[in-house]
């Protein structure tokens, strides 16, 4: 089956374009990001996005095969710092909802603590047959991404920092990501956007070789 994606890029994030906008000023000094969106109409958001990351999947393995893909979650919001919760962390709390990653060859959790409370974050090493569930798990929880990083930046210490804001790109991952010649991608489409699939954000060479 042909699946026609929508394909729109722009080498500059920082300039005016209908792709994704940053504030030069929020970016890393002397770095550029550039932006590709993959898309589709959608009627359910969940199934097209599992499509969209088909596709751009095996484009990455195709064009970045020496890197590596994890999805990786954290909580949206401070959790009670309490034995259970300690217990529990990230994933048996997504699993509880009837989130969890199938597939995945290997799971790292870890936490950050301030004033009292906590918030986890964990990582799923990626597969083809573990696409479907990690779509699902960042429908359950939107602080989520796809990362695409070298094996040298290690995703233990990206998790063990965290990150914030669930509805924007972090800019402090983001910028680990990229500066390491990574690719962060994002999922997209709100519950009455009439498209969904995924936003890409990289160096301007990266997401130039993932354009063609």
């Amino acid at each position: 089956m042909t699946i026609d994606i929508q394909t729109i890029s722009s080498t500059d994030v920082s300039k005016g374009n209908e792709v994704y906008n940053i504030n030069e000023s929020l970016l890393p000094t002397n770095v550029k990001i550039a932006a590709i969106r993959w898309q589709l109409s959608s009627r359910n958001h969940v199934e097209t996005r599992i499509l969209v990351l088909r596709a751009v999947f095996s484009l990455i393995l195709e064009k970045m095969p020496n890197l590596m893909l994890w999805c990786v979650v954290g909580d949206s919001a401070w959790q009670p710092d309490t034995k259970i919760m300690r217990y529990k962390k990230l994933f048996k709390r997504l699993k509880a909802r009837g989130a969890e990653f199938n597939h995945s060859s290997l799971l790292i959790e870890d936490k950050v603590e301030l004033n009292g409370k906590l918030k986890f974050f964990g990582a799923a090493q990626l597969s083809w047959l573990s696409i479907e569930s990690a779509v699902n798990v960042m429908a359950e929880e939107t602080c989520s991404y796809i990362i695409v990083i070298p094996e040298k930046l290690g995703i233990k210490e990206l998790i063990s920092k965290g990150w914030n804001d669930c509805e924007v790109i972090d800019l402090d991952l983001l910028g680990k990501v990229v500066e390491n010649n990574g690719l962060l991608l994002k999922a997209i489409g709100h519950f009455d956007d009439p498209e969904a699939g995924f936003l890409g954000l990289g160096s301007p060479d990266l997401m130039k070789e993932l354009a063609q």
